[in-house]
């Protein structure tokens, strides 16, 4: 939050985004945060608690229009007319699309509010040749997603042509030395623990959330090379085993 007090004419909004949950583990929302802050002090803006969002909302082409946080920054605007500035550490923390990122740069600007990069704040200025710059960052980040997007399905035709499988084995299994083929995971007794734990499940002797305690509680999780789970994305494992006839 910014040094500066609420009773200040000007208030600024934050937003800080990542895409990737390696991006968070890097630090990158502490980074941007940093960046927001300093501008915010140089503007002589006061950052309200509940002004300042942040996630890994996607802001590819197609994604912005209904982002939920977008939507809530621009009423938050609305509400409190002391906001002046989106800060935002850069064009590809904000979207990564030309159409929607010009598109939602109106409408803050409607309401009284500029989005304002913190870093670059070339970026920010009114001549011809600022917007220019400002639209190739936009360009660069629209043709990044992309490649990625060309990339990823290139990668799973020619797993398919090469008869392999074109994703990552699902909780429960494991890669094998056979090309194409996931077998069940054994390590940490991993298989038979959830072998055991959704046949009491399906018969009623546990309920889903004394089994995903009893997982938590199992080597697998324990070890701490990977997280516990939380009962949204528990339900969703236990459907895909489910139907792929793990038992």
């Amino acid at each position: 939050m910014s040094t500066i007090d609420g009773s200040a004419n000007i208030w600024a909004i934050t937003t800080c985004r990542v895409s990737t949950p390696e991006q968070k583990e890097n630090h990158s929302l502490d980074n941007q945060a940093k960046s927001v802050l300093a501008a915010a002090e140089k503007l002589g803006a006061y950052i309200p608690p509940d002004g300042q969002w942040s996630g890994d909302a996607s802001s590819k082409c197609g994604k912005n229009i209904h982002r939920k946080d977008i939507q809530e920054m621009l009423e938050y605007c609305k509400r409190h007319k002391r906001v002046k500035y989106l800060l935002v550490s850069s064009p590809d923390r904000f979207m990564r699309s030309i159409d929607e990122a010009l598109h939602f740069e109106v409408e803050f600007r409607l309401i009284g509010v500029t989005v304002y990069y913190t870093d670059d704040p070339e970026l920010n200025g009114a001549n011809v040749a600022t917007k220019l710059r400002k639209l190739m960052k936009y360009y660069e980040a629209e043709a990044s997603n992309e490649e990625r997007i060309r990339k990823g399905l290139e990668t799973h035709k020619n797993a398919l042509n090469e008869g392999r499988l074109p994703c990552c084995p699902k909780f429960g299994y494991k890669k094998t030395f056979t090309s194409g083929i996931h077998d069940v995971n054994d390590d940490c007794g991993v298989g038979a623990l959830l072998g055991d734990i959704l046949s009491r499940i399906a018969s009623g002797v546990i309920t889903p959330t004394e089994g995903m305690n009893e997982m938590n509680a199992g080597e697998y999780i324990s070890n701490g090379k990977r997280k516990p789970f939380k009962m949204d994305k528990w339900k969703k494992s236990l459907a895909t085993l489910i139907t792929q006839d793990m038992l």
